[in-house]
């Protein structure tokens, strides 16, 4: 099964909002975040998206 263009653009979007959301994080000096936006990022490079959500590991 191929994903579909959607599928593709709506990846680049969250990616995209994962890096500024990085930078963000950083120049606030937010370490915890700053990690947990790396760990996603990386998971979606290596082998997709996280299987549980930011939100829940920081509340």
């Amino acid at each position: 099964m191929t994903e579909s263009p959607e599928t593709y653009e709506l990846s680049n979007v969250l990616e995209t909002a994962l890096a500024k959301s990085l930078v963000l994080a950083a120049q606030a000096k937010r370490w915890d975040v700053v990690a947990q936006i790396a760990a996603e990022l990386e998971a979606r490079r290596v082998g997709g998206p996280r299987t549980h959500s930011l939100a829940r590991e920081s509340s």
